[in-house]
């Protein structure tokens, strides 16, 4: 597997080689893809279809199906055309986002994230409203270079829109601490939240806490967190009591019903085994195995209850 920074240098040298679009070039493409759709919809309307995942299972004439398929693919050379000629721009948007802001993360999955912004940008972009495409899918870039800043700042993935609450939470704090008497019943006005989804909310601003942290210098914070799912030393001591006096109690039993207990609860081998099982091990019917089963839990609780184990 390539090491990111590595894998960083590769596309950085790629990318360098890409041509920059002109706008004039950007709306030529986007001029071409507009005759495109224009054709792809007159069929679309004609052979009563939804999208281009349709074509193949609709009633359509081979010949039209072969064109549909040259459109959908030129078509999607002119869009990569117009992302490779963008990409350059991804990567200095990056960089100058973490050159501005000092930040510690992984400049590839910000590049990554860029990306996909650049090509939603693409998508929205009317080439008819006379702006330039660079400053339009600028937005969209910086949007989801946001995300993904974002993202890698807490440990555990945020939602995009939970995250936007905790920005705008941020920076009205300060003005809330001022107003306490905004605590109540009311919601917070710059918010539009109820005091609940304000705390929900707040949860997800903790930071999580390393389980290796160390204590005082000697410890780590995990050896003071309780295992809820394992026994304490008392029942430990309990249990392996109670099992001395459980199988004491089924030694008593007759040889058939200390082997159906043993084999259905799998009290020596752990393993618990089907009536169809045990009857194939003993020779006998599924019935049979179910009575002895009966006789000997019978036996086995009027035994405890004599030696008051339950």
């Amino acid at each position: 597997m390539i090491e990111k920074d590595k894998l960083l240098d590769l596309y950085l040298k790629e990318v360098s080689k890409l041509k920059v679009l002109t706008p004039e070039e950007s709306n030529a493409i986007f001029r071409e893809i507009a005759k495109i759709d224009k054709k792809i919809n007159y069929y679309k309307n004609k052979y009563k279809f939804k999208n281009e995942a349709d074509i193949k299972s609709k009633r359509i004439p081979e010949k039209i199906k072969e064109e549909l398929e040259n459109l959908i693919i030129e078509k999607n050379k002119l869009k990569e055309d117009l992302i490779k000629g963008n990409l350059r721009l991804v990567v200095k948007i990056v960089f100058s986002f973490c050159s501005k802001s000092n930040l510690k993360v992984d400049l590839i999955d910000l590049i990554n994230e860029g990306n996909i912004g650049l090509i939603k940008g693409i998508e929205k972009f009317d080439y008819k409203a006379g702006k330039k495409l660079s400053t339009y899918v600028r937005f969209w870039i910086e949007e989801y270079i946001r995300q993904g800043i974002n993202n890698q700042a807490y440990i555990i993935k945020i939602p995009a829109y939970i995250l936007r609450i905790i920005k705008r939470y941020k920076n009205i704090s300060e003005n809330l601490m001022e107003n306490l008497e905004v605590f109540g019943a009311r919601k917070f006005s710059n918010l539009e939240l109820d005091i609940d989804n304000i705390i929900e909310v707040l949860q997800y601003i903790k930071e999580p806490i390393s389980l290796e942290s160390s204590i005082d210098g000697k410890y780590e914070l995990k050896e003071y967190i309780e295992d809820l799912n394992s026994m304490t030393p008392f029942e430990i001591v309990y249990y392996i009591t109670l099992m001395e006096k459980l199988n004491d109690l089924i030694k008593k039993l007759k040889l058939n019903e200390q082997i159906v207990i043993k084999m259905k609860f799998g009290i020596d081998s752990g393993k618990e085994y089907t009536f169809k099982e045990i009857a194939r091990h003993l020779g006998i019917s599924c019935e049979r195995v179910r009575q002895i089963l009966n006789s000997a839990l019978a036996h086995l609780k009027s035994e405890m209850i004599k030696n008051e184990l339950i």
